[in-house]
Order: C-alpha cells, then structure tokens, then sequence
C-alpha cells in the first residue's frame, strides 16, 4: 500500500470551524435539529468518521443550502450527496488543504418506511449540550439498539457498552418505550437481555423486534406508513431494478503490462478512502472481467479435452483461433460482461462503492491475440459496444522502452504498437482519459483522484462556488 504520505481520516481545525460555522447558521435560521452519539468532542474533534444530524423533516431543504454554503466558504468545492430514504450523506473534499469530510443529513428516522419515532417526539427527548441538542440516554439508547440490530443483527462491543452504560443511567425510561413499542411480552424479553446483557439473545430476537416496530408503526400513523413504504419500495426498484448510470461509480484501467497499474492502484485507492471519507471495503476491485463464466481453458480442463494453460509470461503465446472458433470465443466472453457486469454495478451501487476494472473488455479491441482471437475490428467494436460502459477509463501510458524495462514480455516494438491503439481508443469518446505514467506514484494518483472527484461529484450542479 501507499506508504509515501498519511491518508488515515483525522479532523483537523478546518473540520471544527466548519461544523462550528454550519450549527451555528442552523440555530440562527431556527431549523430544530439534535446530533446523534458521538458527539463529546465536536466541534473541536471527531473520532468516528462522520456526523449524524437528525432534522425537522420539513427543515431538510434549508439545512441542506446551509451546508452547501459553508463547503464552498471553506474550500470543499467537490460535493456528492447520496440519497437512503431520509437520509442524505453529504461527502466533501478539498484538495487544496488535503481535507474530506462526511455529514448525514437525517429528516427523521424511518426504517424502510417504518417510522417508529417520529422526529417531534424525539426532539421532545432532547437536552442542550455545547451549542446543540442530543438525545436522552433513554431514546439514544433505544434508537441504537434498533437501528443497529435492523443493520446488522447484531450490536457490536462499543454499541454494547453505550447501551449498558444508558441503561444503568435511564434504565426504568428505557423499559418503557420498550414495553411500547414492542409490546409486553417481547419488551419483557428485552428488557430481561439488558439486565444480563444478553447481546447474543438480542440479535437473535432482530427479526421479532423488527416486526412488533413495524406494528407499533403502522398503527400509530397507517397511512403515512403506507405512503411511506411505497416511497420505500420505488426508491428500492428505482436504485437497484434500474440501477441508475449516475449513481455508478464505474472506472476501468487499462494500459500495456508493465506500464505500473499495480503501484497506481496501491497510490489511488488509499486517496478514494479518504476523499470519499470511507475505508476499502467500499473498493470492488476486479480483473479484466466479471468471472461469472470460467476461463475458457479451465472449462476444456474440466471437459478432458485439453490442459489449461497457465504460462502467462507470454501474453502472445498462443495460436489465434479461426474465425468461427473466435466468434465463438468473443461471444462467450462477452456474455460474461452482459451477465456479470450488471450484478456487479447493482452491488456497487446498493452499497454505494466504486467498482474498479484492472482492465475491460476493450482489452479484446487493443489486443484481441491475447485471448487468441482474430476477428476483423468492426466485430469485436460491435461486441464491446453494447456492454455497460464505464463512467471513466483511465488508460496509462509512457515510453515503449520504459514498460520493456519494467515487463519484458513483449517486444518494445509490439509495445509501441499498443500504445498507439490506446492513443486511437481514447479519442473515440471523452469517458477515456490519458494519464502519463512516467510520473512519480504519487504524482499519478493525484492527477486520477482530480478527475475522479470532478466526474463522481456535483453531478447535480449542487455546489456553485
């Protein structure tokens, strides 16, 4: 990994006079708000990654153009926001200071619909702490162990020790809005979990739990609830059904082997965790293709046909195929892009990640004898054509006597042929973006992380600074 320069998250005095700035323009236009856990800190630190505002439903809009207007006062001019119902994640960056930063701008809590505590009745549960409001141990202690149990079934040990620690404080207010909202019995039951902080007994009971809310819920508020799940399940059809092209964030690498893709991604994705305030686990990083079919010469392998050959010294090595055998070929590959790619981007965009190709099925337009391929171009361009296409294509190149260097595979003579078709590629449309890979490392990085925060951010023209 990229050991050159620091990209763990840390908030800074930047941080703290931004989040000072943006409270205290809420407080004078009277928006009703209340932030939620770890909060001790703030504004002059900040030990999770992010900061949980809860908000007057109605108040949403105005509280958003307070926050748009303070990232651009203080330098954050790269701003996506992703949508989960009410919940509005606010991702920032600034390149000029090396800064990110992340606030969820919650319009009251609702869980698939399901409102269980609707935001007066929290705000009622509140108490002044510094310059804001933050919830009672009672409510904060409850809404932690729902929505946490909803996530993940399960409460991990910090979520354990927050709920123990606000039931020895608000045990009896706790019992009660248990006892509420999941009845006699199953609050019984839970009530009995946290007297012998029984954490393992709780996540058992998610499911039950989840649906005695959901009662509570609907009959507190039946049509609201209705109208609510209904917007819930749109969004759900909408996002994953449709899988919208401007909530991807796609990106495939190509370039000749040895051109030092490997040391670009151990530079880039360090810096996409920082900027878009998150950790690599929110990085699907895949190799040339989706791998929902075999490679062709394991499935022969299998078959008892023929040896797989797994010598890839030399990409060149094999014979090309003829023409019906290639077709064949190229089909079957290309049926790996038009079934896998979509599952791919569904599960990137759900969870709201990057999907990183090491390169793409261009690889089959540039360099087709790779696979053992020969067919005229106009054939393998119609085949890449109707495949999902990524939203951004870095394609790094240098010197053919540099990459010889580097990966003597092929000759520097087959090399220079190669780039000259990444040359040609990357004129045909403006989603394919040369990058010079004679930088240093860390030169390179900074140069992808630019574009992809100018393609990947204020795609609704939300920051006009």
């Amino acid at each position: 990994m990229d050991t050159s320069d620091n990209w763990s998250l840390a908030w800074t005095a930047l941080h703290a006079s931004l989040l000072s700035s943006f409270l205290s323009e809420l407080n004078e236009r009277k928006i009703r708000f209340f932030i939620l856990r770890n909060y001790e800190g703030l504004p002059e630190s900040n030990p999770s990654k992010d900061i949980d505002i809860i908000l007057a439903p109605s108040q949403y809009a105005a509280a958003a153009s307070c926050l748009e207007e303070c990232y651009c006062r203080y330098g954050f001019q790269y701003v996506s926001v992703r949508r989960y119902g009410r919940a509005h994640c606010w991702y920032a960056a600034n390149l000029k200071d090396k800064a990110s930063i992340h606030i969820d701008l919650i319009a009251g809590f609702v869980h698939k619909g399901f409102e269980i505590f609707p935001f007066d009745e929290l705000y009622e549960h509140t108490h002044p702490f510094k310059d804001f409001r933050v919830l009672d141990d009672d409510y904060d202690s409850v809404i932690l162990m729902y929505y946490k149990l909803f996530a993940a079934k399960k409460l991990i040990p910090r979520y354990q020790e927050r709920i123990t620690d606000g039931y020895l404080k608000a045990g009896k207010a706790i019992e009660q809005i248990l006892l509420a909202t999941c009845g006699k019995k199953l609050g019984g039951e839970l009530i009995l979990c946290l007297q012998k902080k029984d954490y393992a007994s709780l996540g058992a009971m998610t499911g039950r739990i989840s649906r005695a809310t959901k009662r509570y819920s609907l009959s507190r508020q039946p049509l609201q609830t209705l109208c609510r799940i209904g917007a819930y399940v749109a969004e759900q059809v909408f996002v994953l059904g449709f899988c919208p092209r401007r909530l991807q964030k796609f990106i495939a690498v190509l370039g000749p082997d040895g051109v030092g893709k490997s040391t670009f991604y151990d530079h880039l994705l360090p810096r996409l965790s920082f900027y878009f305030v998150g950790d690599e686990s929110r990085i699907m990083l895949k190799h040339h293709r989706p791998l929902l079919l075999p490679n062709l010469g394991a499935v022969g392998e299998k078959a008892g046909i023929m040896k797989e050959d797994k010598n890839f010294t030399n990409p060149h090595r094999g014979k090309p195929a003829g023409f019906l055998s290639s077709f064949a070929r190229m089909t079957y590959y290309w049926l790996d892009y038009v079934i896998g790619i979509p599952r791919d981007l569904r599960a990137a965009v759900k969870n709201d990640r990057f999907l990183l190709y090491d390169r793409y099925i261009y690889d089959f337009l540039i360099d087709p004898y790779r696979s053992r391929i020969k067919l005229p171009f106009w054939i393998r361009r119609a085949f890449a054509a109707i495949v999902p296409q990524p939203r951004l294509v870095f394609i790094l190149l240098t010197d053919a006597e540099t990459i010889f260097r580097r990966k003597p595979e092929l000759t520097e003579d087959e090399i220079r042929a190669l780039t000259a078709k990444y040359q040609e590629l990357a004129k045909t449309h403006s989603r394919f973006v040369i990058l010079d890979a004679s930088q240093t490392p860390d030169a390179l990085a900074d140069e992808a992380v630019e574009v992809i925060l100018r393609t990947f951010t204020n795609a609704d023209g939300i920051i006009k600074c």
